[in-house]
Formats: C-alpha cells, sequence, structure tokens
C-alpha cells in the first residue's frame, strides 16, 4: 500500500525534479488552487526542477497561455510539456506519413492549434479521410454516446485514429465531462485502431526525462490524480508517483475507506502509487 503524507515537504528532500498533472491538481479548470501555488512556489524556492505534465491537446504555447489563465505563471515551473506538442511533433518530423494527408478532426476549437503548420489537409466528412485525430469532446459532455453513429462509420471505414489525451474523464470548473479518451475507448470497441499520444504512454515521459537532463529516474517524483495515466505511467517507466486523492477519483476514494477497498480500487486501476495525499499542499 502506498504511504500516506499530509503534505509534500514530508518527501520533497528525497526528489530533484516534479513532474504535475495539471487538471484536478494544479487547478479546477478555471482557477489555480491557491495552496497548490505555493507548492510549487515553495519547491522552486528550494531549487527543485518542476515540469508541468498534461494530456491537454495543445501545444506547448497554447497550453502555457492557459495555465496563465488560470493564475499559475512561467515564475513557478520551468517547463510544461503537453500531449498536443507531442502529437504535433510526431506530425512535424513525418512518424506518422504512412497514415496520408487527408485529417478528419474530432474536438473543440480551442485544441485546432495542434494541426497549424503541418501537411495535412482538414476534411469535413469520414468518407473523405485518411485517419482521424481526436482531441476530445465541444462542451462538458456526461458520456461518449452522442459520437456513437459516426464512430461506427468510422470503424465501418476503418480509419485509424489518433487519440491526442488518453484521459477518459476532467473535472472542469467542478462538473465532470469525457475527454478524447473516452471517445477513443469506444471508438476501439467498435472495432476501431487507435493510437495514443500522451500520458501513461512512454514517449511523454521519455521525451521529459530526455530534457531533465542528467536527473536520475529514482529522483524524478510523478504528481497526479490520474491513476490509468499518471499513476500507471510513472509506473511502467520506474518512477516514483503521489496520487491526488481528491481529484477525479475522490468519490471512489472516499467509498475505499479500508486498506481493502484501497489495494482493490488500485488493482482495478492497474497502477500503485508510492505516497497518496489529499491535495498538493508544501
Amino acid at each position: 500500500m502506498p504511504k500516506n503524507i499530509k503534505k509534500l515537504s514530508d518527501i520533497s528532500d528525497h526528489y530533484d525534479a516534479f513532474l504535475i498533472d495539471a487538471w484536478g491538481v494544479l487547478h479546477d479548470g478555471g482557477k489555480v488552487f491557491p495552496y497548490a501555488y505555493e507548492c510549487l512556489k515553495q519547491l522552486k524556492a528550494h531549487g527543485k526542477t518542476v515540469v508541468i505534465l498534461s494530456n491537454a491537446a495543445r501545444r506547448t504555447t497554447d497550453f502555457d497561455k492557459e495555465l496563465l489563465a488560470t493564475g499559475i505563471d512561467e515564475s513557478v515551473f520551468d517547463f510544461s510539456l503537453s500531449s498536443g506538442e507531442l502529437l504535433w511533433q510526431n506530425f512535424k518530423a513525418g512518424h506518422h506519413e504512412s497514415l496520408g494527408s487527408r485529417c478528419y478532426y474530432l474536438g473543440p476549437k480551442r485544441s485546432q492549434g495542434i494541426l497549424e503548420g503541418l501537411n495535412l489537409s482538414l476534411v469535413n466528412s469520414l468518407e473523405q479521410a485518411d485517419f482521424i485525430i481526436n482531441a476530445g469532446a465541444e462542451g462538458n459532455l456526461p458520456d461518449a454516446s452522442s459520437y456513437l453513429d459516426l464512430l461506427k462509420i468510422a470503424a465501418d471505414k476503418k480509419l485509424p485514429m489518433i487519440c491526442a489525451n488518453p484521459d477518459l474523464i476532467a473535472i472542469r470548473k467542478g462538473v465532470r465531462g469525457i475527454s478524447a479518451g473516452a471517445i477513443a475507448k469506444l471508438y476501439r470497441l467498435l472495432g476501431g485502431e487507435v493510437e495514443y499520444i500522451g500520458k501513461p504512454h512512454k514517449q511523454i515521459y521519455q521525451d521529459c526525462l530526455a530534457r531533465l537532463g542528467e536527473a536520475p529516474d529514482h529522483k524524478v517524483l510523478m504528481i497526479g490524480d490520474g491513476l490509468q495515466t499518471d499513476i500507471l505511467g510513472a509506473n511502467n517507466q520506474w518512477i516514483d508517483a503521489l496520487f491526488i486523492t481528491n481529484g477525479i477519483y475522490s468519490e471512489q476514494f472516499a467509498e475505499a475507506s479500508c486498506k481493502d477497498k484501497l489495494a482493490e480500487l488500485f488493482s482495478s486501476e492497474g497502477a500503485l502509487p508510492d505516497y497518496m495525499i489529499e491535495a498538493l499542499v508544501y
């Protein structure tokens, strides 16, 4: 079982670099959590490297603007890395040339920047498409059922899907809604082929660690509220992980009051943190 801690400073001396999720950990989709901002300030004041590692389907410049809008400025972190940035870099480097150039975009307008500057033709129908880029839902939908008919057509055409955000859900200003991962999950159930970019898949961690340079893996801590993304990804890369319990699993965690139920929760999600904490306080 993970060790339950009250504040990050209980363990922060063991680590040089901190990879920190954004939604549900640093902010609620609208405003920064004041205690989390103070935690970032304290980490920087103690000479720690702080990276904001997100499954946001936006490029770095757009993602950093979103962070600033919530109240998180660049003085409290060293750099950010988003799944949307990785997607753009992969296409720019020609890693997906075999898919073709005709892209059907599925997602909100705010994420369309991940297509800019790429040698892709944006098409308006699945009949014209070579593949799908899935950046999530427009609006805060409770489930992916409204995409069922469209996904059935795509599956029949055997269109590959690139999922730019593996998260299943997000809490936006206190309201739960699906993310791109939920749409991708339904597509796979229909027989569709999906490639995921972002946590828990290794590229985002490996690229992040490469940017950290000489920092050894055992001196890096992943902090997040997503068991299937943040924590599982850290487990797969042999990085220590701190689970935020008052995030997207807050309801399940409240119900799992005894050790047996907690172990069952972690087992069912296939991820095991080293530590857990209610919220990101220093």
